[in-house]
C-alpha cells in the first residue's frame, strides 16, 4: 500500500510539471499569434519607382539649316491646307422689316470705305431662281430666258432633273422671262420656284400663281403654276410672264446675297456690315482692291464677325504688298482662317515678327500648327519658331526654305524624342506595375497571416483554459485522496 502511494505522489508531481510546462508554451503560443496578428494589421507601404527625366526639347541649329540647304538633301515642302468643307447651310426665314436705319448707315459708311466706282459696278439687281419642286409631264416646256423678252438669252427648260437649281439672270436688267406650253393630253404637279434679288433685302411677296398679269416686279416671292402649290396645271396653256427686280442694287450683290443668308433681321446685318467696314478700313488700299478682299472674305464659309476673324486676316494683308496680298487672297485665308483661335493668334503673332515672304511663312506655319511637328503643341510651336527667326537673323536666302528645312530637322529629332518618352513612359508604367503586384502579394500574405493568427489565438487560448481545468481537477482528486487518507 505505501509502495502504491508512493507511485500515485511521483506521478502526480511528473503530471503536474508537465501540464505546467504546457501551459506556458500555449501562453507563449499565444503572445507569439498576438504578435503577428497586430503586424498582420499595419498597411502595407508601396514603395513608388523613379521616373527617368524626359529628354530636353529638339532644338535646330543655323548650321544644320545650312548645311541642308547647301546639301543634296532635298528640301520637304509643306503642302498648302485643303480647302475646308462646305456645310450644308440652312436658310433664315424670311427677313422681318423692322428698322432698317442702323443698317443703312453702315451700308453709308461701306460704301464710302469701298468707293463710289465699286459701289456701283457691283450693286446691280439680278433676280435668281431656284427649283424648289418640279413635275413636268416630257411634252410640256417652261423655258427661262433671261432678259425682258423670249428674244434673250435662252437659259433653258425647267425638267424634273432641274429640282435644286439655281440660276440668275445674266441679262444687264436683271430680269428673267419665263414661257410655258402644255399639249392636250397629261397634266402634272407643276412646279414651285423661289425669286429672290441677291442686290437687296427687299420684303416678301408671298405666293403667286403664274401666269398672273404676263409681267411681275418683285425682290421676294414664291412663284407656282396655274393649279397652285397643291394642284395640276392645265392642258393646253400658252403663255409667257417676265420677271423684274423691284428695288435698284442697296449694296454690292455679294454682300447682300451673303448677309440674306447668315442673318434673319437688321440689327445682325448692321453688325456684320460694321465689322467688315471697321477691318476693310485698316488696309491702306483702293475701293477695288478692297472689294476684292470683301468678297474673297465672304466666298468662305465658317466664318463669324464676333470672332474678330476678319480683322485679324486685313491685318495680316495689310503687312505685305497689295498685288502679293490679292494674289495669293484665297489661299490665305484657307491657310489661316481655318485654325482654331489659339493655333490662329500663335501663327499671327509669329508672322507678325517676319517681314520676309509672309504668303509662304504663313502656309508653312500653318501646316506646321494643323499637322507634325507641332500639332496640338502651341508652346513647342511658338518656342521654336521664334527661336528660328532669331537663329536666321541676317539670312539671305528663302526663309520659307529655311522654315521648310527647320520643320523637317526638327521633325526627325521630334520622333526620337517621341520614341524616348515613350519608352520612359512603358518603363515607369512597368516599374509601377511590378510595385503594385508586389504590395498585392504582401497585402494576401499579410491577410492569410491574419487569419492564421487569429485561429492561434484561439487555439492558444483554448489549450491555456483546458490545461488550466485539467490541473484544477487533479487538485482537486489531490485533496479528495489526502482526506480520505486520514479518515
Amino acid at each position: 500500500m505505501k509502495l502504491f502511494n508512493w507511485l500515485e505522489e511521483k506521478s502526480y508531481s511528473i503530471s503536474r510539471g508537465y501540464w505546467n510546462v504546457l501551459l506556458i508554451l500555449s501562453g507563449i503560443t499565444l503572445v507569439a499569434a498576438i504578435a503577428l496578428l497586430v503586424w498582420s494589421l499595419t498597411p502595407v507601404i508601396e514603395e513608388s519607382p523613379t521616373k527617368e527625366d524626359y529628354p530636353e526639347a529638339p532644338s535646330v541649329s543655323r548650321s544644320e539649316i545650312e548645311n541642308a540647304l547647301s546639301g543634296d538633301e532635298p528640301v520637304q515642302s509643306v503642302p498648302r491646307p485643303s480647302e475646308p468643307e462646305e456645310e450644308e447651310r440652312v436658310a433664315p426665314a424670311p427677313l422681318d422689316e423692322g428698322d432698317r436705319t442702323a443698317y443703312d448707315e453702315a451700308l453709308g459708311k461701306l460704301r464710302t470705305t469701298l468707293g463710289e466706282a465699286y459701289w456701283e459696278e457691283n450693286s446691280n439687281s439680278a433676280l435668281s431662281l431656284t427649283v424648289t419642286d418640279v413635275n413636268v409631264e416630257g411634252y410640256d416646256n417652261l423655258t427661262v430666258y433671261a432678259g425682258t423678252s423670249q428674244y434673250g438669252t435662252r437659259l433653258g427648260n425647267i425638267t424634273t432633273s432641274s429640282k435644286g437649281v439655281t440660276v440668275t439672270s445674266t441679262d444687264a436688267s436683271g430680269a428673267f422671262t419665263l414661257v410655258f406650253r402644255s399639249d392636250g393630253s397629261v397634266a402634272r404637279d407643276g412646279w414651285v420656284l423661289d425669286v429672290a434679288n441677291g442686290a437687296t433685302s427687299g420684303s416678301f411677296d408671298g405666293v403667286i400663281r403664274m401666269p398672273g398679269s404676263g409681267s411681275l416686279y418683285t425682290d421676294r416671292c414664291t412663284l407656282t403654276d396655274s393649279g397652285g402649290e397643291y394642284g395640276d396645271y392645265r392642258n393646253n396653256e400658252s403663255w409667257s410672264m417676265t420677271l423684274y427686280p423691284k428695288s435698284p442694287g442697296e449694296a454690292p450683290t455679294a454682300l447682300v446675297a451673303f448677309l440674306n443668308e447668315e442673318c434673319s433681321d437688321y440689327d445682325c446685318k448692321a453688325d456684320w456690315v460694321l465689322a467688315m467696314n471697321g477691318a476693310l478700313s485698316g488696309l491702306d488700299w483702293d475701293g477695288e482692291s478692297r472689294g476684292e478682299a470683301m468678297e474673297a472674305y465672304l466666298s468662305l464659309d465658317g466664318w463669324s464677325a464676333d470672332k474678330g476673324l476678319l480683322a485679324d486676316w486685313t491685318g495680316l494683308l495689310g503687312s505685305m504688298p497689295m498685288e502679293e496680298a490679292l494674289d495669293e487672297l484665297i489661299d490665305l485665308a484657307e491657310a489661316f482662317l481655318t485654325l482654331d483661335l489659339s493655333d490662329r493668334k500663335a501663327v499671327a503673332g509669329q508672322l507678325a515678327k517676319s517681314s520676309v515672304e509672309k504668303p509662304g511663312m504663313l502656309y508653312a506655319m500653318a501646316e506646321a500648327v494643323m499637322e507634325s511637328p507641332f500639332a496640338g503643341d502651341l508652346e513647342g510651336f511658338n518656342d521654336q519658331t521664334s527661336a528660328f527667326f532669331v537663329t536666321m537673323q541676317g539670312w539671305t536666302g528663302s526663309y520659307v526654305e529655311a522654315y521648310e528645312v527647320m520643320l523637317s530637322i526638327y521633325d526627325g529629332k521630334s520622333v526620337f524624342r517621341r520614341s524616348e518618352i515613350q519608352r520612359i513612359n512603358e518603363e515607369f508604367m512597368d516599374a509601377e506595375a511590378e510595385a503594385e503586384r508586389d504590395a498585392a502579394s504582401r497585402r494576401a500574405d499579410k491577410e492569410e497571416m491574419r487569419w492564421n493568427s487569429l485561429m492561434a489565438i484561439g487555439a492558444g487560448v483554448s489549450s491555456i483554459a483546458t490545461l488550466a481545468l485539467l490541473l484544477v481537477l487533479l487538485s482537486i482528486r489531490r485533496l479528495l485522496v489526502q482526506i480520505h487518507q486520514k479518515d
